[in-house]
């Protein structure tokens, strides 16, 4: 069940307790829409619009053994993956507690058990509320690093809780627009055209 928010001048897009600065789509609730997959071999997939992308999901539980989420989308010509940012409402077992955000370039993740081929990863707490995520999972000690944005193409991402407990997270994807090489190689044409015939008009 979504809870109600009041819009104030700073808006506030509000789901399952989360909260983000302006007006968020949700793109996958796990309260709304069911748990998202806990095998690596086949994501929940998730259509991310440009703009902002909520995804909220739960992990953890007691019975001794961690519970992993993951999604896969695609991303198409002219979209970029420009930030992953953590949530307000995101809560972990204890303050103190750390989760795993790890991202694999293509429509599946592998095994657990083996760590690459993995794009980048990272570990997020209470005290990561508010940032931005990709940057830390692109500095992440593997080879090859990516430089964000992440470009077109279709990725998949590993949530994973770090305890027993309980983790309810967050993320908000932002999906930007970019321009494609063969608009910007357009655009500049115009440009010199213009420029051109701006000074044949001075010379005349």
């Amino acid at each position: 069940m979504k809870d109600l928010c009041l819009w104030r001048p700073l808006a506030l897009a509000c789901a399952a307790g989360f909260c983000s600065a302006g007006h968020a789509a949700v793109a996958y609730d796990e309260a709304v829409s069911g748990d998202l997959s806990s095998a690596f071999g086949s994501p929940t997939f998730i259509v991310l619009a440009t703009g902002t992308n909520d995804v909220l999901g739960t992990t953890g539980g007691t019975n001794g053994a961690p519970e992993r989420d993951y999604f896969s989308f695609t991303l198409t010509a002219g979209q970029a993956l420009s930030e992953v940012r953590l949530l307000a409402g995101t809560t972990l077992a204890t303050p103190t507690d750390r989760a795993f955000l790890g991202i694999y370039s293509g429509s599946v993740a592998v095994s657990p058990a083996i760590n690459f081929p993995i794009l980048g990863y990272t570990l997020f707490g209470a005290a990561q509320v508010g940032t931005d995520l990709l940057p830390s999972i692109a500095a992440a000690p593997v080879t090859p690093q990516f430089t964000p944005p992440l470009g077109a193409g279709a990725y998949t991402f590993w949530v994973q809780d770090s305890t027993n407990g309980i983790t309810n997270y967050g993320l908000q994807l932002v999906v930007t627009s970019v321009p494609e090489p063969a608009s910007t190689a357009t655009l500049l044409a115009g440009l010199l055209l213009l420029g051109g015939l701006a000074w044949r008009r001075r010379q005349g």
